[in-house]
């Protein structure tokens, strides 16, 4: 999940605090999330992938395999 993180904040311009506010958690958990040092619950991960705006597959960076 870590480099998954890590890519959509590059991509989106998002700060670790900006995610950290608008989902009500400290910046340090985003932070433990997106360096791999800690695992969010599902819950969390959900609010994190809606706030970034893709998928938990996506966020978890898992890809679709082709037919």
């Amino acid at each position: 999940m870590s480099l998954a993180v890590q890519r959509r904040l590059r991509q989106g311009g998002q700060t670790l605090a900006e995610i950290a506010r608008a989902i009500g958690i400290s910046r340090q958990a985003v932070s433990q999330y997106a360096h791999g040092d800690s695992i969010p619950t599902l819950y969390t991960a959900a609010r994190i992938a809606q706030y970034l705006g893709c998928t938990l597959d996506e966020l978890a960076g898992f890809r679709r395999r082709s037919p």
